[in-house]
């Protein structure tokens, strides 16, 4: 991807930012509880930094293995049903067999297996290949 790309996409990012931040000044938003717009604008901000990252990083991978664009949103919908899991399942062990079951549930949606892994592989830092490091953790 050139450079004016990356720039564009990042002028919208700040763009839409800027309008969020807007709107919860102006109270068109729903706001935190204890009424702290400014921690809320950020936090928004450093998501929607964490997501385009996400999203720019699957892009990447995609054009590597040749995905066709109407293919795409399913690969992005696979990472983010990941990295969502990533907030809430604590454990190593846990994250790497939900990231597996998820791998087996887009299979099953038509994806292509290798690249659901290359993707969890070079996005997500999971080598779900791999065995895992400790086999006294398994789940019953």
């Amino acid at each position: 991807m050139d450079d004016s790309l990356k720039k564009l996409r990042q002028d919208r990012a700040e763009s839409v930012c800027k309008k969020y931040a807007l709107r919860l000044v102006a109270g068109r938003g729903a706001c935190r509880r204890d009424g702290d717009v400014e921690a809320q604008a950020e936090n928004y901000t450093v998501a929607m930094v964490r997501l385009h990252q996400l999203r720019a990083d699957t892009a990447a991978v995609l054009d590597g293995l040749g995905v066709p664009g109407t293919m795409r949103p399913y690969y992005y919908d696979f990472v983010m049903t990941v990295k969502k899991r990533d907030r809430v399942l604590w454990n190593e062990f846990h994250l790497r067999a939900e990231a597996r079951v998820q791998v087996d549930l887009w299979t099953g949606r038509g994806l292509r297996r290798d690249v659901l892994l290359a993707v969890a592989r070079e996005v997500l830092g999971m080598d779900l290949l791999a065995p895992d490091p400790d086999p006294c953790m398994k789940l019953e």
